[in-house]
């Protein structure tokens, strides 16, 4: 099978392209720059989404496509028309190449959408289910939900068949992977103890936050790829270990041996106290069952690749 991944030179795209490639696809490596030392076998395509003619190029005798290409951050408040460009009109452009080549083969593509637990918003206090209602607070979720509604329309067109995940959060290195966002908290809390720096936090440290390792991420990636179902869109929550803010900088201190300074600042205004992952239907319909289910053994991994000894190449 033919899979292009966009945002393939990215902490999940990486790790999402070896695997493919390793399994036996033909993979088409989509990111902005091209890198020369992937696997043997693999396409670079260096294209912006933006750039609806190489993408099309890209998207040439394509059997699927893994969308994992976003921007989670931006860095002034009044650059939130990046987030809109990227994940949204990015998305859209995608979409376009995916239905021409549709009208061109007449073959359906099979699409897995990276999208995220912003989404949710606030949440409900409880472990979240995909049937949950979607109110964004911030830009980034907005955008997340009005690429999965696009996903969705073009569906119903006929071009394609799509799984969406809800990636919660991401965290750990996968074996000739990348490392995280380092902006995240575990890469944070772990740098802070590598390096005696101080941790800046918002709020007591009492919000959950549900993490996925990254090598059980991947797994849903190629979950979906072989069940998405002709007609219909399907929503996935991909999540695994729940844990407030401060028992991640507790394990992180216990693990790596030193004390981690926290200078607290007040909580964001639109800070989610309790985003936790209800996946039952990603465990019952799609098999996934995550490998990494606990907080020490996540924060553990991370140190020993990233800050003793074992060098990984470089951040997304």
């Amino acid at each position: 099978m033919r899979i292009v991944v966009t945002g393939a030179t990215g902490y999940l795209g990486t790790s999402v392209v070896n695997t493919l490639s390793a399994a036996g696809h033909d993979v088409v490596a989509l990111g902005r720059t091209s890198r020369g030392n992937w696997p043997a076998g693999v396409h670079a395509h260096a294209a912006d989404l933006a750039d609806r003619e190489t993408t099309g190029r890209a998207l040439h005798e394509a059997d699927a496509v893994c969308h994992l290409a976003a921007l989670m951050r931006v860095t002034s408040p009044h650059a939130v028309g990046d987030y809109y460009r990227t994940n949204v009109t990015g998305t859209l452009n995608l979409l376009d190449a995916i239905a021409a080549e549709h009208a061109r083969t007449g073959r359906r593509i099979r699409m897995v959408l990276l999208s995220s637990a912003a989404v949710y918003g606030a949440g409900e206090g409880r472990p979240l289910r995909e049937t949950d209602p979607a109110v964004p607070t911030g830009a980034y979720g907005r955008t997340k939900l009005a690429a999965e509604h696009a996903v969705a329309s073009y569906a119903d067109t006929g071009a394609v068949d799509a799984v969406t995940l809800r990636l919660f959060n991401a965290a750990g290195v996968a074996p000739a992977g990348r490392a995280p966002d380092p902006h995240s908290l575990i890469p944070q809390a772990l740098a802070c103890a590598a390096h005696g720096r101080t941790l800046c936090l918002r709020g007591d440290g009492s919000a959950i936050r549900d993490f996925v390792h990254i090598c059980d991420a991947v797994h849903a990636v190629e979950l979906a790829l072989q069940t998405a179902v002709v007609g219909a869109v399907r929503t996935y929550n991909i999540g695994a270990i729940p844990a407030r803010t401060r028992d991640v900088i507790d394990t992180a201190q216990r693990i790596s041996g030193r004390t981690i300074a926290v200078d607290h600042h007040p909580a964001h205004p639109n800070e989610v106290q309790h985003s936790i992952a209800d996946t039952t239907a990603a465990r019952e319909q799609l098999g996934w069952t995550p490998q990494h289910t606990a907080l020490e053994d996540l924060i553990s991994d991370h140190w020993r690749r990233v800050h003793a000894g074992h060098g990984i190449e470089g951040k997304a």
